[in-house]
């Protein structure tokens, strides 16, 4: 068995997989969405969207700049009860896509919120950019400067991994200050729909090669 601690809600495994979080988190959001399906019938499309954000969308915001480094596997799970979610909200049947249902609605997919609360947690950190040093002033030098590591546990820390896939988003994107970076990401992030790190690696390098 797993050994694990419970610290500030957050359930921490000798490994830090997040397994056992994930497995928790999944419990929560499927009370939750089995609310949101007994008041559906009597709340308007506002009210069923502030309901999910109450209900749904603040369990998977908590600490997501750390669990959100789990596996793919874990957060297909999570993805997979955030879209029956939607298809609750929205009366759509199990088969059929809900793609636009994030967009109409303006929430961001499980790796979304991941990829825009760990971009915006290393953008505090005052981390080094290419630009700090000589040589560098280029189209590039807004990308931090990352040193190798081996260790995936290294990786997977939340400054080094929203420093990485900052270095990943299109320029556009980097462009311009701090201050309206989160509305930028979001929108962006919003628009793509983003379903899993591969899915959105492929379309940072689409918009580099266009």
């Amino acid at each position: 068995m797993t050994d694990s601690l419970i610290h500030l809600g957050m359930i921490l495994d000798s490994c830090l997989s997040w397994t056992l979080h994930v497995d928790y988190l999944c419990q929560n959001i499927s009370t939750a969405t089995f609310v949101l399906k007994r008041i559906k019938a009597t709340s308007t499309h506002e009210a069923m969207t502030t309901a999910y954000h109450a209900l749904f969308e603040s369990h998977l915001r908590y600490g997501v700049v750390l669990w959100g480094s789990t596996s793919s596997t874990n957060i297909q799970k999570v993805l997979v009860l955030q879209k029956r979610a939607l298809r609750t909200m929205v009366g759509l049947l199990p088969h059929e896509s809900c793609r636009q249902v994030f967009k109409d609605r303006g929430i961001l997919t499980v790796t979304a919120l991941y990829i825009l609360e760990v971009i915006l947690h290393a953008t505090k950190k005052n981390l080094k950019k290419l630009g700090d040093f000589r040589g560098h002033a280029n189209r590039n030098a807004q990308d931090y400067n990352l040193p190798l590591h081996r260790m995936e546990l290294f990786t997977k820390k939340p400054s080094y991994a929203g420093a990485k896939l900052f270095n990943l988003l299109p320029f556009e994107i980097k462009r311009g200050d701090n201050n309206t970076l989160k509305r930028r990401l979001r929108n962006w992030l919003l628009e793509e729909t983003i379903y899993t790190l591969n899915e959105f690696i492929d379309r940072c390098r689409n918009y580099r090669t266009t």
